[in-house]
């Protein structure tokens, strides 16, 4: 006890000289990392073409507090109720495995991916202390910088805070990232000539193999694979096609994409082919406890986990127009899901294509079916997948065209 009393007085003196020392390399970082900021700015503006109105602040917080706060993000942007029946869907559509905890799953890949981020709240970069700046410089500022640029053009919270149509929040994701992902190619290369970009989406297994490095998101099911890619790669190939095509004009306001569609099929863009809106109805059962869409792209990826092609996928979802799904009970054990399509061929060829990729789909105490159907009059397709004895079975949902 006498011994341990002597070393308190030198404990406290070393417990302060860390903390002063900690205390002033933060100070350091937030330093450099403003310095970075500042030079940065220039060659962000270039690559955008727009002026910052305002310097984006800096916050230098530990890894920890980074990640804790991301994940606030996280929940605070889906509630618990609300992922929960989204899971539950995914589930039923065959998207992740039955006993997947998401969220976990979620938290693990971002625990293992963060370098920093941009915070539209706040207005400042998020950095974790322990990033070394050299890396921070080529990989996460000009790329964060460029969605506080965004941001302070176009508020990023307003687009990616919509509620129920998950289709054009992955659109307006895919603007904002592919935008950052281009523009920091041309921070870092400034000579690089945008029409010479090869196709960024073409390029994914090779993305996809560096991401390998990182075993969370390599052993991910392909939905949480391919809807991670997508915005940065795809979204990539649309800011390139639309500088191209609408020089010195911003693909932001009334020229956002609104659905997955357009980023995928940039001509239907031009077109200004808009997605079909459908609206799902109550059964006999009771009223549906969520609602959502999927797009074109999470529809593909629907039937590339069913088929185990991407290319039959690609094909079978390429005349999408437009969809709805709903889960009912009270553990969202009941999914009903309305596509529209192009044409019958279209529908047809779809229809055929899940029931082949779901033939040896045999679940205790359920049943599923997929057939074609007349939503308003348009062709178009529904898949349920429910409980033997779910009430809705005798009276589906009605769809309409709003």
């Amino acid at each position: 006890m006498g011994r341990l009393m002597r070393l308190l007085p030198l404990a406290a003196a070393l417990v302060a000289l860390v903390s002063c020392r900690q205390r002033a390399e933060a100070v350091q970082t937030q330093s450099a990392i403003e310095g970075m900021v500042r030079r940065t700015m220039p060659a962000v503006e270039r690559a955008v073409g727009l002026k910052f109105k305002r310097v984006p602040g800096v916050r230098i917080r530990s890894r920890q507090e980074v990640h804790d706060y991301a994940l606030h993000k996280i929940d605070e942007d889906m509630p618990p109720a609300e992922f929960r029946a989204r899971e539950a869907a995914y589930k039923h559509f065959g998207l992740i495995p039955d006993t997947l905890d998401l969220h976990g799953l979620l938290v693990s890949v971002l625990s293992e991916q963060i370098a920093g981020f941009y915070d539209p709240d706040s207005g400042a970069l998020f950095i974790p202390s322990d990033v070394d700046t050299a890396t921070l410089e080529l990989k996460v500022i000009s790329h964060e910088m460029v969605h506080a640029l965004q941001d302070q053009y176009s508020s990023i919270d307003s687009v990616m805070h919509q509620k129920g149509d998950n289709d054009r929040l992955s659109a307006g994701q895919a603007v904002f990232e592919g935008q950052a992902v281009l523009g920091s190619i041309l921070v870092i290369m400034p000579e690089q000539d945008v029409t010479r970009i090869p196709s960024m989406w073409d390029m994914r297994s090779a993305v996809g193999q560096q991401q390998d490095q990182m075993p969370v998101f390599a052993s991910a099911p392909l939905w949480v694979r391919e809807t991670l890619i997508f915005p940065y790669l795809a979204g990539g190939d649309f800011v390139r096609w639309f500088i191209i095509n609408h020089p010195g004009e911003q693909p932001y306001g009334a020229l956002m994409p609104v659905s997955t569609s357009q980023i995928l099929h940039p001509e239907r863009y031009a077109a200004r082919e808009m997605p079909v809106a459908i609206t799902i109805g109550p059964t006999p059962a009771g009223a549906a406890g969520y609602q959502d869409d999927l797009g074109e792209f999470e529809t593909r990826l629907v039937l590339q986990q069913a088929l185990g092609s991407e290319g039959q996928a690609e094909a079978l979802s390429s005349g999408w127009m437009g969809d709805r799904y709903a889960v009912y009970g009270p553990h969202a054990d009941a999914l009903v899901w309305y596509v529209v399509w192009r044409d019958k061929p279209a529908a047809a060829a779809f229809v055929s294509g899940l029931r082949r990729g779901w033939a040896k789909r045999v679940e205790p105490g359920r049943r599923w079916r997929a057939e074609t159907v007349s939503i308003d009059g348009r062709f178009g397709s529904v898949v349920v997948d429910a409980p033997k004895d779910w009430a809705g079975w005798k009276n589906l949902p009605p769809a309409r065209v709003r």
